[in-house]
């Protein structure tokens, strides 16, 4: 049986995995390089 924490853990890589391709998806796009652009700046 798996305790909690070795399914939190999983859990968390999973989502943690899924935001970044998330995040790399929208900075792959023109409004995301745009965005990003204007936070830098700002």
């Amino acid at each position: 049986m798996i305790g909690l924490s070795d399914s939190y853990q999983i859990y968390m890589v999973l989502w943690t995995g899924q935001a970044l391709n998330f995040y790399l998806t929208v900075q792959n796009t023109m409004p995301g390089k745009w965005a990003g652009r204007y936070a830098g700046v700002s």
